[in-house]
């Protein structure tokens, strides 16, 4: 705006010494000179200037005026063009203020195309004849602009802090420009020690780089890329040292024994990393180690049986442990002769004593969640009789259940607990970035876990905008980080997949008071499950503190009471309910009786534990 407000001021300037001038040339030239003046048109202006030229090509103040107008139009390229003309046609007819400007004029326009070099020297050669201060001031101001424009920042500094000792009256102006150049040179330095701290690998540093340079100048070319840059970094970083971190653990349960927790873990790596060779190849020799690990204790242990049921002469029970025995292992000890020795003990008995036998057998190893056995138990009723009672759906309740023996153990929620309290730590601590990258790691194991995203972008908003606050936790969570009640979380990979169980994360809940998604996660589980008793009296508790007195509540609270659930919360749940008879709620007069009798009974069980809490020992 100040550049184009100069040029304004230059145009007219030109205009009225040029009038004083232009008698010398041909009158035609000199009308459409003035016609050209006088218009308000922009094109037409040009057109004009362009017909005095053509009548006469030396005319230099049409030339000069005509560079103004293009300057005006922004085609820079031809107002460099006629300013160069009207310089090439002065032979030293015009004084020097009109031969200045008639230079600088052409340094605007070639500082316009980005011609810095051409237009360095232009505005030298004007610095040289300038007489005026005024100009020359300007032509000082400008070519800090263009060692500016050229992120020559030094030497921009320097001619400006000429500019403002040798023009007093400017120099507020010069002051502005100055403090501007300053904050360039500083976030050059700073741009510099991000590079060093990339180079490096110092993600912090970097970061802090980063977050310097926006408070100096929140809008600095590429100060975005460089931020989603470091974001890439950390994501990368963080990847890479989750999968570190899992090979580790993997390493650490095969040394300590638990192949099974070791195949876990290198399944769940091998998720975000289907091509490391090295944990695929590991993760096969282990599958096949367990396998092998399994089959082993299944022969013991099936061998073992057989001989008790042997010398109890339950001959079904010692057939089905004796049978397992043999597929694993045809030469093992004496299995073979006494699967033999059962099988005759067996056929003193009858068909349906063996059925019986069989069955009941099957039934046994269900219950004892011996799936194996009870596959073999109910495949020999149904080889015998193939509809009796209900063994072949038990056959396909088995097998639809799956193998039987298959590895499905629990990751160990070792390594997710011990992130989440270095998370915590970090937060406490407010190091941002290492909070930042435990986050991205318990993220990539929990990815729908609202507690840790919301702890991630608290984190990332601290570290962005330097803050010294740390992220508000929930409530009575650094208190769990002590006592390590995070490890009711668990992680449980089930067929490749990382998920929490419905359980863990109602349990996750409730213990950072997030009462309503406890809430939520407690009803679920026992309309699924309404036979799990234990759930009962965390979620009328979980009523309690929220204050619900909705009808499901009341169903939870009788259930508690009715049952006789074990529970301190019994006289809270009486009054409840006594209150809602009295106030006409409930209609079966039986229940009424009952809760209030319920209520007295707590009330008097309170007053004789204070007696009793208040009674003098005796000697």
């Amino acid at each position: 705006m100040r550049t184009q407000h100069m040029i304004h001021f230059l145009t007219l300037l030109a205009i009225f010494v040029f009038m004083a001038e232009v008698k010398a040339q041909s009158q035609e030239a000199v009308d459409w000179f003035n016609k050209a003046v006088a218009e308000k048109s922009k094109q037409l202006k040009i057109e004009h200037y362009l017909k005095a030229i053509e009548v006469e090509p030396d005319f230099i103040q049409a030339h000069m005026n005509l560079g103004l107008a293009y300057l005006h139009t922004k085609d820079n390229q031809s107002a460099e063009n006629a300013f160069l003309k009207a310089n090439s046609l002065n032979k030293g007819q015009l004084n020097d203020d009109l031969k200045v400007r008639i230079i600088f004029n052409l340094a605007t326009a070639q500082k316009r195309l980005k011609k810095y070099v051409e237009c360095e020297k232009t505005l030298l050669l004007a610095q040289k004849s300038a007489r005026k201060k005024p100009m020359k001031a300007q032509i000082i101001f400008e070519l800090g602009r263009v060692y500016q424009a050229q992120n020559r920042l030094q030497e921009a500094l320097v001619v400006l802090k000429e500019g403002r000792g040798k023009f007093k009256n400017n120099r507020a102006f010069f002051d502005n420009f100055i403090k501007l150049v300053e904050e360039g040179i500083l976030v050059q330095r700073i741009e510099s020690e991000y590079q060093n701290a990339i180079s490096a690998g110092q993600l912090q540093q970097a970061q802090s780089a980063v977050q310097r340079i926006r408070e100096i100048n929140p809008n600095h070319i590429g100060i975005d890329e460089k931020s989603a840059y470091l974001d890439s970094i950390l994501k990368s970083t963080v990847k890479k040292e989750y999968q570190n971190d899992l090979f580790e653990l993997a390493e650490k349960h095969e040394k300590e024994g638990n192949i099974d927790l070791s195949i876990n873990t290198l399944q769940v790596l091998l998720q975000t990393e289907p091509d490391n060779s090295e944990a695929s190849t590991k993760l096969q020799k282990l599958k096949e180690q367990y396998q092998e690990e399994q089959n082993n204790k299944l022969i013991e242990e099936e061998y073992a049986n057989g001989v008790a049921a042997l010398e109890q002469r339950n001959w079904t029970r010692a057939i089905i442990a004796f049978e397992q025995v043999v597929v694993a292992d045809s030469e093992y000890q004496d299995a073979q002769t006494n699967l033999n020795k059962a099988k005759r003990g067996l056929e003193s008995q009858s068909t349906q004593s063996i059925l019986r036998q069989f069955y009941l057998a099957g039934v046994s190893a269900m219950e004892n969640k011996n799936l194996n056995s009870a596959l073999v138990s109910f495949e020999k009723v149904t080889s015998i009789s193939p509809n009796y009672k209900d063994a072949a759906e038990l056959i396909q309740q088995i097998k639809k259940a799956g193998k039987v023996r298959t590895v499905n153990p629990l990751l160990s929620d070792e390594y997710f607990t011990s992130l989440y309290n270095e998370a915590l730590a970090a937060i406490n601590k407010e190091d941002w970035m290492q909070a930042m990258l435990d986050l991205e790691k318990l993220k990539l194991l929990a990815p729908d876990d609202h507690n840790i995203l919301n702890l991630y972008i608290q984190a990332k908003e601290k570290l962005k905008t330097g803050s010294q606050t740390a992220p508000a936790l929930p409530q009575k969570i650094m208190p769990l980080f002590y006592v390590g009640a995070a490890v009711t979380v668990l992680l449980i990979p089930l067929l490749g997949f990382t998920v929490f169980s419905a359980a863990s994360r109602a349990r996750f809940y409730y213990l950072r008071n997030n009462y309503h998604k406890a809430a939520r996660l407690y009803e679920k589980l026992l309309v699924k499950n309404p036979e799990r008793l234990k759930y009962y009296p965390i979620l009328a508790n979980i009523y309690l503190v929220l204050g619900k007195n909705d009808e499901r509540a009341f169903k939870v609270f009788r259930m508690v009471i009715d049952l006789n659930l074990a529970s301190n919360i019994h006289g809270q749940i009486n009054t409840i309910l006594s209150q809602k008879f009295l106030s006409g709620a409930t209609t079966n007069d039986n229940e009424a009786i009952a809760t209030l009798e319920n209520e007295l009974k707590s009330i008097e069980g309170d007053i004789a534990e204070e007696s009793n809490d208040n009674t003098p020992d005796t000697i």
